[in-house]
């Protein structure tokens, strides 16, 4: 049996002009950092997962740049996006058209799955995992799971709690019935962070853009250079993870 590696990036809030800030950083000089990390390391990992927020602007022009800059480098393994509350669905898979993009849900690696669970809300900041999108997902019987979204499922204590998934008894059912060994993972906190969610473990991606800070009552950022978070999935049904910042 063997163990893969995804490299995880999250929140990475670009601007369709690559000079421009976004309090207080350039996502563009971000994402190019994170990206030249991973080039030269792309040997090590099976797949690129970005859990969403892949723009600040939504419009054509930037998820362009996004494409150009991708494409612009030699990659051998396919990138996974997700959409965020700060994307647009239908644009992204009209412009980030780089033949690294893979659109295949469940995404298979060997006795593991990669399933994604929307938990986003057209025009709004919150989310919500209801009884429709919990029908959509597939019977996985014999295989284990990483769970993948953009929004966090329990509280962080900080201004990111108005935007909170919100979930039904629909979805703790299905996660509960998964067979074997499972785990998640999810952007939208800006943050590196690892909780339990129904005996699960979950693991918060930090952002690209900016660190968010939590367990404080107002807004506060952190680091302004790149984070992400690189998983490995063991043959075992474990994940590890590792956050490395730039």
């Amino acid at each position: 049996m063997t163990q893969y590696s995804i490299a995880q990036l999250s929140d990475l809030h670009l601007l369709s002009d690559p000079k421009a800030c976004y309090e207080g950083a350039n996502p563009f000089v971000n994402l190019t950092t994170a990206l030249d990390y991973l080039f030269l390391r792309q040997h090590q990992y099976h797949a690129i997962l970005i859990t969403g927020d892949l723009v600040q602007e939504i419009t054509p022009e930037t998820y362009t740049l996004l494409n150009k800059v991708i494409a612009d480098y030699d990659w051998q393994l396919p990138f996974i996006c997700i959409a965020g509350n700060h994307d647009d669905k239908v644009l992204m898979q009209t412009y980030l058209t780089a033949p690294v993009f893979s659109w295949q849900w469940p995404f298979l690696l060997g006795d593991w799955a990669l399933v994604h669970v929307d938990s986003t809300i057209p025009m709004q900041a919150k989310g919500l995992i209801d009884n429709q999108k919990i029908k959509q997902l597939p019977n996985l019987s014999s295989l284990f799971t990483l769970v993948v979204l953009h929004h966090h499922l329990q509280p962080c204590h900080s201004f990111m709690d108005k935007y909170i998934a919100e979930y039904d008894d629909e979805f703790m059912n299905w996660l509960s019935a998964l067979p074997n060994k499972k785990s998640i993972v999810h952007g939208h906190i800006h943050s590196s962070r690892h909780y339990r969610f129904m005996d699960v473990d979950v693991y918060a991606c930090p952002a690209t853009s900016i660190e968010y800070l939590h367990d404080r009552p107002a807004f506060e950022i952190g680091r302004l250079t790149p984070g992400l978070n690189e998983l490995v999935l063991q043959s075992n049904g474990d994940l590890l993870v590792n956050t490395v910042w730039l």
